[in-house]
This record gives C-alpha cells, sequence and structure tokens, in this order.
C-alpha cells in the first residue's frame, strides 16, 4: 500500500520542520537546540524551492513554547517538566495544520564512540509513520555518505522502546493521562519522524556539524524524502 495520502500533489503540502528543545532544555552538549536550528533553516529553504509550503515551529533560540499557557497540556503538573515541554512542540506545529512534520535533532552519549543514526516513529498515530522513517532514513544514509560519512549502524525505532516512563513520546503526538494512561495521538493520520542524524558528543559528528555542507546535505535529504513520500 502506498502511504502517499489522497489529494497529496493537488496544491502545495505543508511541511512542519520542529528544532527540539530550547534554551531552557538545551540536550546534548547544551548547544544542541541551536544546531537544530541551523538545520532547520536551512532546510526550510531547500523545501521551499522544491515547492512545498514550509513551517518551523521557532525561528530563534530565544523562543521558549512553555511560557506561552496556550500550547501547554491542562495536567501538565502531574508529569516531568519534559511532557509540558514536548507538548508544546506538538501544539505550535498543529497551528499550521501539517501534511507532514519532521522533528529535528542531534544525540548525545556518555560514550563518545557511539555515532549511529537513528530515527524515531510513534505506532499509534498511523502506518504511514513507519513508510516514512524508512525513507527519511535512506535519504539520511546518502546524504551522510555523501560528505564522506558511514554510519556505523542505522537504526529505526519504534518509540516505546526508548520513551521515560513507558510512555509514548509527546513530541510524536501522543497525550497522556497521569501517570501512564495513554488518550490518544495528535498527529494521527500525519506522517511525523523525530531524526537523529548524527550524535553531537562524537568528534566526527561534532567536527561535521561545524560545517555548512553537511546542514546542506541532511536538508537536501529531507527534500528527497519529501518528495519520494508525496510522489513528487
Amino acid at each position: 500500500m502506498s502511504p502517499i495520502p489522497s489529494g497529496a500533489g493537488d496544491a502545495a503540502p505543508v511541511i512542519v520542520l520542529d528544532p527540539g528543545h530550547d534554551q531552557t532544555m538545551p540536550s546534548a552538549l547544551g548547544i544542541e537546540y541551536q544546531v537544530n536550528l541551523r538545520t532547520a533553516l536551512i532546510a526550510q529553504t531547500a523545501l521551499e524551492a522544491a515547492g512545498y509550503e514550509v513551517h518551523l515551529t521557532r525561528t530563534d533560540n530565544e523562543t521558549v513554547f512553555v511560557e506561552d499557557e496556550s500550547l501547554l497540556p491542562e495536567n501538565g503538573d502531574d508529569f516531568h517538566p519534559g511532557y509540558s515541554h514536548a507538548y508544546a512542540h506538538t501544539s505550535k506545529a498543529l497551528e499550521f495544520d501539517p501534511d507532514m512534520v519532521i522533528l529535528l535533532h542531534y544525540n548525545g552519549h556518555p560514550d563518545p564512540n557511539v555515532a549511529r543514526l537513528e530515527i524515531f516513529y510513534c505506532e499509534t498515530g498511523g502506518p504511514q509513520n513507519l513508510a516514512f522513517a524508512e525513507i527519511v532514513r535512506d535519504e539520511l544514509v546518502v546524504a551522510l555518505n555523501s560528505i564522506g560519512f558511514d554510519p556505523p549502524s542505522t537504526l529505526i525505532q519504534e518509540d516505546l522502546s526508548v520513551a521515560r516512563g513507558n510512555r509514548h513520546f509527546p513530541s510524536l503526538g501522543n497525550v497522556y493521562d497521569a501517570p501512564r494512561t495513554y488518550l490518544y495521538n495528535r498527529y494521527a493520520g500525519i506522517p511525523v519522524v523525530l531524526t537523529e542524524p548524527l550524535y553531537l558528543t562524537n568528534a566526527t559528528g561534532f567536527a561535521l556539524l561545524e560545517d555548512e555542507a553537511t546542514h546542506l546535505a541532511i536538508a537536501e535529504a529531507y527534500v528527497r524524502a519529501a518528495n519520494r513520500y508525496f510522489g513528487r
């Protein structure tokens, strides 16, 4: 069965890029949120040049979504602060009525030798997520190979396999009642993946992400992935 949604191609699909984290939760090396945005801005330009309507959940490194109560869950106080943070990113993405959402991240690990490529998806949002994750993985491998890096391994993981507290990622649209009663997925039917192409804690990955060519190659991978998914 084709993952292409009916009606795709009539109007320009709307793609939302969600550069993960912010200055209050900066993640890997304390700079990941900045690197995520750098890739997102370059990917936005590449996707728009390919004919897509593209929106970013944030366009600067000062935005903090948890300061906007309209984006937060009603039960956020019942969870770790990361739940509200991720929920708010999803709220912002949904404001643009997306046909596709790509969460942009780079990973970190206590072991600096870890350098794998990882794609996370959630089965609660629908079968299109795994189909899209496989496409994105393939294109990111091509992109990294093009700049001389061959990932030692690549993983496509269903988010529950690594989720904190045995809950699907709220950043992939999942909503819960405390402590872990699943309610529904806000991205149901929309292809959405969380990408971790490189590790900032790996010396090679860090060096690559200092080079503009890396961000350009990854951006073009997202273009090719979107084109394949939408049959464009």
